[in-house]
């Protein structure tokens, strides 16, 4: 199975070595976006409400930190090596560049 392989080879580099694996998903924005509509945008959860059940529930991560805030803003302060890691649980992942 080459496909999980090359995910799993993507998603050591990118959270494991520090450095931006080209297969993940990827959201440009201009200036900042809100949590909610991040996760939606990327293609993670397709409501609001879902991506509130996820945050409820401990699975919605910024740089590897988990959000509480539904409300928060990502915006240039969350940048940690060029880029802002996003997850939804321990699967999906993703890069938000500003």
């Amino acid at each position: 199975d080459t496909e999980a392989l090359k995910a799993q080879e993507t998603a050591i580099k990118t959270f494991e070595q520090g450095t931006s694996g080209g297969d993940l998903p990827t959201l440009n924005v201009s200036n900042e976006i809100t949590v909610l509509n991040a996760f939606k945008e990327i293609g993670f959860c397709s409501s609001n409400g879902e991506v509130k059940r996820l945050i409820k529930g401990g699975g919605a991560k910024l740089n590897d930190q988990k959000i509480t805030d539904e409300n928060y803003l990502i915006s240039k302060k969350d940048i940690i090596d060029g880029t802002i890691k996003i997850s939804s649980g321990k699967k999906k992942h993703g890069v938000i560049k500003l």
